[in-house]
């Protein structure tokens, strides 16, 4: 008998993770393709594999629900003896009853509102599961049938299994993704379908469905959707409830007074069909999601329907008169914390907005193949594992962020605006401290190039992780190792600045965070940035001559000195001593990019000082708007 490699991998990808309308999607469905794929890895395990990646240190790692996470591609060596097949249909059933519990058990919530004919259509049909090996004849050939068993299983998914589809006409399809029919159950019309559903949703307000499910107008789910939504009573934080953490921490931290306001506004949300929990995230002051502190949300959903033929089917329809009620006494005391007449507090509105974290390894696969033995991989798995523990801990712990998934060397995760470049500065060097030791065929070591987004809580989910890929990618150009910064504002034209990791004081997100604190001392001028904007336009327009160093020297001069003249225009409320720091920084512009790259820094940068001053409890204004060039 000969010894083999195994690699597996488990799917869909899209429909687990990517199709998501609310954070809860994201989140469970990144945990379910996980749990399925450590099922999956525990059954190669039991069967005798010797497990590469995921490399757990016991095998309660691969325990159900553990804090392992797992990602979708596993790998094994497989000793004399053992049958490659035999162990991938071990593994390959493994992943499906793990599937099959998690759907039943959404199955079992939702009850009478699932079409059961749809469903059991669709329960057998949802996990892909591809698996190739190859020989190893001996440990000094590893490196060779590596390569060789990852071009085999690359091959085996482009000749997936094309099963015929069975569709249901006149059935909708699922809102997140458009692949399948809603499990829904549906009536000859609208008016009838949202008649039943809302029937039977009231019918289960005691078990919380509504609450979980939280559908939309017109929205459908088929079996993926319903498994998300409905197989755990583990809530997720929403982006409103991050957006608002630094407004909520800053009360807490000048306590009183308003402390005490905000935890009634808690109180009052305390078994509320309209406050969604928060799981593990949030649990101090305010464990809630934290749409009732935006006055304008809190008004939408004290709207009340006018009549049944104008219920859309929104969760928010199915509130009680009690409800509405608990939302006027919030929306009192949410007036007495926010207002700043009247005898108000003046904390005004949380910030609306908050960042996006995409991170995402450079050189994994180059520096894999360079790896000679099984032994050193498992080494190499084992560190991308501690790297995924302790990101849980950098953006939970320490930055009050809430991780959606880290499995080896992928990060998703929101965070607050104020912490967002320190947990992305964490995040990094913690990926590099761990995993130095190893170099590809050039010699480079693994590195980590971050994506940070900061938009609107209320854009779009779907829309704002589009952003947050873009944003991932372009950290990762020309040179990897890269942190790119990107702010999104609802209505305006993107600002997106990007350079590589640096150690100097004057790398990135430290510039960005001391633009920050000039703007929390007013030594900015609030149209600066307009000043600048409008000499890189004046400048586009001419063509200036730079083929040599004098040339170059004088239209940096050049630039500099105009520069300075319309920033000394607009001085800011702490005269000559903050325009001193701003002449500084502005004296190593070199080129009309620079004048840009500066001009964009001043905007985004404005944005992370609101959230800093909120966590302060000392609210900040934006006085001024970003404008497109």
């Amino acid at each position: 008998m000969t010894a083999h490699l195994l690699a597996i991998a488990i799917g869909p990808v899209q429909a687990f993770i990517a199709a998501a309308r609310r954070t809860r999607d994201l989140w469970f469905g990144s945990l379910l393709l996980s749990e399925i794929s450590k099922a999956a890895a525990r059954a190669v395990s039991t069967a005798g594999g010797q497990l590469i990646f995921p490399a757990p240190h016991a095998l309660d790692d691969l325990k159900k629900e553990s804090q392992f996470n797992v990602a979708n591609v596993i790998m094994a060596e497989l000793s004399e003896g053992l049958t490659p097949n035999a162990v991938k249909e071990s593994a390959e059933d493994a992943a499906k009853a793990c599937w099959q519990s998690y759907a039943e058990e959404a199955r079992s919530v939702a009850g009478e509102l699932i079409d059961p004919n749809i469903w059991n259509g669709q329960i057998d049909d949802v996990i892909e599961f591809y698996a190739a090996w190859t020989p190893l004849k001996s440990s000094d050939q590893y490196r060779h049938a590596r390569q060789r068993l990852m071009r085999l299983l690359a091959g085996r998914k482009a000749l997936r299994n094309f099963r015929p589809a069975h569709g249901h006409a006149g059935v909708p399809k699922s809102s997140l993704d458009g692949a399948r029919e809603t499990v829904l159950v549906c009536e000859s019309n609208q008016h009838d379908t949202r008649n039943r559903r809302r029937s039977i949703l009231r019918k289960n307000e005691n078990d919380g469905l509504a609450q979980r499910l939280r559908l939309s107008a017109g929205e459908e789910l088929d079996i993926i959707g319903i498994t998300k939504r409905a197989a755990t009573k583990e809530a997720f934080a929403s982006v409103v409830r991050v957006a608002a953490d630094p407004w909520i921490r800053g009360i807490k931290a000048r306590s009183g007074e308003a402390e005490n306001t905000l935890r009634q506004i808690a109180d009052q949300c305390k078994g509320a069909a309209f406050a969604t929990g928060t799981g593990r995230h949030y649990s101090g002051i305010f464990p809630f999601d934290g749409s009732v502190l935006y006055p304008s949300r809190l008004q939408s959903m004290l709207r009340v329907p006018r009549g049944t033929e104008h219920d859309t089917g929104a969760f928010d329809d199915l509130f009680s008169e009690s409800d509405r009620e608990t939302l006027k006494s919030i929306q009192a005391l949410l007036g007495k914390l926010q207002k700043r007449t009247d005898g108000g507090m003046g904390y005004g509105e949380p910030d609306p907005y908050f960042a996006i974290l995409v991170a995402d390894g450079d050189r994994i696969g180059k520096t894999i193949s360079n790896i000679g033995s099984a032994v050193e991989h498992r080494k190499f798995s084992q560190n991308l594992a501690a790297f995924a523990g302790q990101a849980r801990h950098i953006v939970e712990e320490s930055h009050h962020g809430c991780l959606v998934y880290s499995g080896g060397d992928d990060v998703l995760a929101f965070v607050p605006v104020d912490q967002s470049l320190d947990c992305a500065r964490r995040l990094h060097d913690q990926f590099h401290a761990l995993l130095s030791a190893w170099r590809d065929d050039a010699g480079n070591s693994p590195t980590l190039s971050v994506g940070l987004v900061i938009g609107h809580c209320m854009e779009p989910l779907e829309d704002l992780l589009e952003y947050g890929r873009t944003a991932e990618k372009a950290a990762k150009e020309p040179d990897r190792n890269g942190i790119a910064v990107h702010l999104h504002t609802r209505g305006g034209a993107s600002i997106q600045i990007r350079t590589q990791w640096s150690t100097d004081s004057d790398a990135l997100d430290k510039r960005l965070k001391k633009w920050a604190d000039m703007h929390r001392k007013d030594q900015i001028p609030d149209k600066a940035a307009y000043g600048l904007r409008e000499l890189v336009r004046d400048y586009k327009s001419e063509c200036w001559p730079t083929e040599t160093g004098k040339q170059s020297s004088a239209l940096a001069a050049a630039l500099q000195s105009d520069a300075l003249r319309r920033i000394k225009r607009k001085k800011g409320q702490q005269g000559d001593k903050g325009l001193m720091e701003l002449e500084r920084l502005l004296r190593t512009i070199a080129s009309v990019a620079d004048v840009r790259r500066v001009a964009n820094e001043i905007i985004l940068s404005r944005r992370i000082a609101v959230a800093l001053s909120q966590a302060e409890g000392r609210p900040m204004d934006l006085t001024f708007q970003e404008v497109s060039e």
